[in-house]
């Protein structure tokens, strides 16, 4: 108890959980709870640590919590709603009016803490679906919040381990299609395969938004038949992708077709790598087609043609030197994502024997930002010669990164190695003498 009040001392805006310390705090379980609301009571106001002591709650185990002591508090109209319909989670008490309205306010309102404490009062055990689906068309809530909602509400589910309600759900009659769309997809990782097939005809229909074609796409690895994922291809091609559409869905089949996703929610989940998919090569055709277009951006297309080379798609290597260099001029090497992408081309032409030349290399360690540096660095390194020890040496000198010199003698010891050399450091000098 005195670690996690320490804990809750002072600025609680990012404690959002408390990692290891959760099974102590399930083991104490009504103390810590009354602890949690005791320190939202002390912050009265500030909307960030009731959005903290929400989540700390909503991770809690309802069965070490005393269901009276929760539903107090779920009652207290001198808690923020979140915390409330948090509390109320670990109540065990059947929906009442009130609590009702609380979570239709939740639903209706902006951003993630609102919507996720609305979904946490839905995954209550004593919720039935039928009332859930009712909840969820409420007119007061947009169709776009309520997908928001179900999203959270079914990630709940399954850290609960309760893949019998997504099944529920989906045998409600009359469930709104959209609705309906989102559910299939969760139920894919769990076995149901023929969700697959109905996504694809809601894809030939133009029914589904790209959000929803790409995930379903991303879980193309969970059916390893060359069969559906024809069929998947088929109603992709025939619908019109604006640029970012495409970019979107080749990215799904580069990774669906290498990997098995399970679902957190809607955009993450854990990949797991796959042996070769018998549909591997099914979008070729397709994804030629969409390179050939020319209304990308520069990095949008290096992002395009490196996806089609992790799929095979024949002559897509071709294309890579000139779109990385054109994402270089663009900007690739500054942003951490795109600087990611540009060192993956650069480590792909290198291996292709195609790669830059060491003057090229050591400009890019100047010049760009961390993770494409520390490539280049590495393929310096590679060059296992005397010029490039004394390159990175000089590079050590130059830059004004700490971590980048770390990464620059962690990658000159072994080259120095080979070479017979010992490298002596005086500051940010370096120097060799042979041993």
């Amino acid at each position: 108890m005195s670690v996690l009040r320490e804990l809750l001392t002072g600025d609680i805006e990012h404690l959002l959980n408390i990692g290891e310390l959760q099974g102590e705090v399930n083991r104490i379980g009504t103390k810590a709870f009354e602890l949690y609301i005791e320190r939202c009571r002390q912050g009265a106001g500030v909307e960030r640590d009731a959005d903290s002591i929400s989540c700390l709650i909503g991770h809690m185990r309802t069965d070490n919590i005393d269901a009276d002591v929760a539903y107090v508090a779920a009652t207290d109209e001198t808690l923020p709603p979140q915390v409330r319909l948090a509390a109320w989670s670990k109540s065990e008490r059947k929906l009442d009016d009130a609590i009702e309205s609380l979570v239709i306010e939740g639903m209706k309102a902006e951003g993630y803490h609102p919507n996720a404490s609305a979904a946490q009062a839905l995954s209550s055990p004593t919720i039935d679906v039928l009332t859930i689906v009712r909840l969820l068309d409420s007119p007061e809530v947009s169709v776009t919040k309520a997908e928001k909602v179900l999203d959270l509400l079914i990630s709940d589910w399954r850290s609960a381990d309760r893949p019998e309600r997504v099944r529920e759900l989906l045998g409600v009659k009359g469930l709104r299609e959209r609705f309906r769309d989102l559910v299939l997809l969760y139920s894919i990782d769990d076995g149901n395969l023929e969700a697959l097939d109905s996504l694809a005809d809601r894809i030939g229909g133009g029914g589904l938004s790209v959000e929803l074609v790409s995930a379903t796409v991303v879980l193309l690895g969970h059916a390893p038949e060359r069969s559906r994922v024809e069929r998947i291809v088929a109603a992709i091609a025939g619908q019109t992708w604006s640029a970012d559409d495409r970019v979107s869905i080749t990215a799904a089949f580069a990774t669906g077709l290498t990997n098995r996703m399970k679902m957190f929610s809607l955009r993450c989940g854990a990949l797991e790598p796959i042996p070769f998919h018998p549909g591997r090569n099914a979008p070729h055709e397709l994804l030629k087609t969409w390179l050939a277009h020319d209304d990308y951006g520069a990095i949008d297309r290096l992002r395009m043609v490196l996806d089609a080379i992790r799929l095979g798609v024949a002559d897509a290597r071709e294309g890579l030197r000139p779109a990385l260099d054109a994402a270089l001029v663009a900007g690739a090497g500054g942003e951490v994502n795109d600087a990611i992408l540009a060192g993956r081309a650069i480590e792909i032409l290198h291996a292709d024997g195609g790669g830059f030349g060491l003057d090229e290399l050591e400009q890019l360690v100047r010049n760009s930002s961390h993770n494409l540096a520390s490539s280049a660095v590495a393929l310096i390194s590679a060059g296992g010669t005397q010029a490039e020890a004394n390159t990175l040496m000089r590079l050590y000198e130059e830059v004004s990164s700490v971590t980048l010199r770390s990464v620059i003698l962690s990658a000159l010891e072994p080259l120095a190695s080979h070479l017979g050399l010992r490298i002596m450091r005086n500051g940010n000098r370096l120097s060799a003498v042979l041993t």
